[in-house]
């Protein structure tokens, strides 16, 4: 391990802290390094780098969706760990205080009904892409080809959807098994190039001819902002929690087209080289699925597979949230496209 280093984390809190069992909020592993923290049962933290071993004081959390967690440490100097929740530096177990931690989060538990006004300016941009693109009507077919009827499009959308219902329900937990089947179905629904390449994704197509919006709720990313920051400039690699959802779930979430959030940059690397969404898609589906088997992979697939949060891999947890709103979006797409079929029979 690094005789001297940090690690700073954006830790989600379930609202039902403490576990009943021990569990891995995060674990992150960078060159010799590797970070653990877990959370016991009795509402402390534990954190182990190496040799260096610290069990906080029990930790109430009140109100509060996520915090920052800052471990600092420095065997030359001392062999203790220092670690921060917000700006409050913790006390060992040996304290008995309970620590209480207060924020200001209020889950929205009523669903948001939006006029269809802000959904249209909200997804606008992406629309006259989708429009630009993927709208016009295929006249020619191509050498020894012949072209598919809307339905058969259709049809091709929910088959996809259904296949995508199926590997949740039976491989979401399973690593393997989820890249190996979901990711070339991801690909081929939401991928595109960001020049003139021959993607041609079924989804946003389809959405294209029918001049339809995809909106969904999710953060902004801040990476943009925090590329020369000082606090972040000299970072191994950064990385944003940013889980998409056909509903609000959080107070500050913003009202986007599932094209922007799949553009938004998630992660930055030791390089400054950052990806975005539909990147993690593209080339996970092209090393470590059923597309394609290559011998190698990208290095920052094999850091985000190997990060553990809440005991889950977040490569798993990343294709999960963007399967499940696929589907939500899909059948918004094959609702509208039924409408419009029946309409004109």
């Amino acid at each position: 391990m690094d005789k001297k280093g940090s690690a700073i984390f954006v830790l989600g809190i379930p609202p039902h802290w403490p576990s009943k069992k021990k569990e891995v909020l995060i674990s992150y592993k960078k060159d010799k390094t590797k970070v653990c923290v877990e959370g016991d049962v009795n509402g402390s933290i534990v954190v182990t780098i190496g040799s260096l071993n610290f069990v906080s004081q029990k930790i109430q959390f009140i109100n509060t969706h996520g915090v920052i967690l800052g471990v600092f440490w420095d065997i030359e100097k001392s062999n203790d760990l220092a670690v921060y929740i917000n700006k409050d530096k913790l006390n060992s177990i040996d304290i008995h205080e309970t620590l209480s931690i207060t924020g200001n989060y209020k889950p929205i538990n009523k669903e948001e009904t939006l006029p269809q006004k802000e959904i249209l300016k909200a997804c606008k941009k992406w629309m006259q892409w989708r429009d630009h693109h993927y709208g016009k009507i295929k006249d020619n077919p191509k050498k020894n080809r012949e072209l598919k009827p809307l339905i058969e499009q259709r049809n091709e959308l929910e088959a996809s959807i259904r296949s995508l219902c199926f590997i949740l329900n039976n491989h979401s937990s399973n690593k393997t098994m989820l890249t190996i089947n979901a990711l070339p179905l991801l690909r081929s629904l939401l991928f595109w190039s960001d020049g003139k390449g021959p993607y041609n994704p079924l989804l946003f197509r389809l959405a294209a001819k029918c001049k339809l919006p995809l909106p969904i709720f999710a953060l902004e990313s801040i990476i943009p902002e925090t590329k020369t920051h000082p606090l972040f400039k000299d970072a191994y690699s950064q990385k944003v929690y940013n889980y998409p959802s056909i509903k609000k779930k959080l107070r500050d979430e913003k009202l986007m087209d599932f094209q922007e959030w799949l553009n938004l940059e998630f992660t930055r690397n030791s390089k400054k080289e950052t990806f975005r969404w539909k990147d993690l898609i593209f080339d996970c589906a092209n090393t470590m699925s059923a597309t394609h088997f290559d011998e190698d992979k990208p290095i920052y697939l094999k850091e985000i597979s190997e990060t553990i949060t809440w005991n889950k891999s977040d490569l798993v947890n990343y294709i999960v949230a963007i399967t499940e709103v696929t589907i939500d979006v899909a059948n918004n797409v094959l609702r509208s496209i039924d409408k419009e079929i029946n309409s004109n029979v």
